[in-house]
């Protein structure tokens, strides 16, 4: 055999036997390039010679929600205002052609403080004036009254949105006051004259009111409603008592601060 012959066998076999230790060698795991480019993330970053590390940004703070049902929860006080106005106008015809005008105006101011036992129901009281007017054209008669009134009562609000809700209210009480009557008297002998007249004023005094609110904050609230307010008593008339009543129904309107 010649030697060119042997070098090549002998070239042939180290090939072979180096591929097969290749082979048989356990391959390197190649690295993950996400996994590099996750750890430069994570990693701090150089600052510049003297620089502060500055700290992230705080998450921007969140506005508290508004309780609107606070209001009407048990616990609550309330301070309110109302008032509470009533007015009519009658013409009747006469026999003899002419005309009869009467007018009335009934005025009801009434501050109150209110607490709420429990959620949705107010129990309140209350000290107020009462002012009416009865005026008779025709005769010139004209009495006018005016009362101190003073009560307890209860409201009950059934909420049909959160800043919107109904209610009803019963209110008992009484008043006291007097009141000044302008009369014709006619003596035995003589023209008719006209007098003044004074009395006094007891009653037993009832509220019953419906009506809506609507919470301009949440504690501040609008009220508006119809009211109907009777009177039943007594008055002293020249030392003699005689029964009176009174009852008129009108528009409320009203403001309540709740804390």
């Amino acid at each position: 055999m010649s030697r060119h012959t042997l070098y090549r066998y002998t070239g042939g076999a180290a090939l072979a036997l180096g591929a097969l230790l290749a082979w048989a060698s356990p391959a390197e795991a190649q690295p993950n390039p996400f996994d590099a480019w996750r750890a430069a993330q994570e990693s701090p970053q150089p600052q510049p010679d003297g620089a502060t590390p500055q700290p992230a940004p705080a998450p921007a703070p969140q506005a508290p929600a508004i309780d609107w049902g606070a209001p009407l929860r048990a616990g609550r006080f309330t301070l309110s205002g109302h008032v509470l106005y009533a007015g009519t106008t009658t013409t009747n015809g006469l026999i003899d052609g002419g005309e009869a005008d009467n007018s009335t105006l009934f005025l009801d101011l009434a501050p109150s403080f209110g607490w709420f036992v429990i959620d949705r129901l107010e129990v309140y009281g209350t000290v107020g004036l009462l002012v009416s007017q009865l005026d008779r054209n025709q005769s010139g008669d004209a009495t006018t009254a005016t009362q101190a009134r003073f009560g307890v009562g209860a409201r009950y609000y059934l909420p049909l949105h959160e800043r919107f809700s109904v209610f009803g209210g019963l209110g008992l009480g009484g008043a006291t006051g007097g009141s000044t009557r302008q009369i014709t008297v006619t003596p035995a002998e003589g023209e008719p004259q006209r007098v003044e007249q004074d009395t006094d004023t007891r009653a037993f005094a009832l509220d019953l009111e419906v009506g809506a609110a609507y919470l301009l904050t949440p504690s501040v609230q609008l009220r508006a409603g119809v009211a109907l307010v009777g009177l039943w008593g007594s008055e002293t008339v020249d030392s003699q008592d005689l029964d009176t009543s009174l009852l008129h129904n009108g528009v409320r309107l009203g403001v309540a601060w709740s804390f």
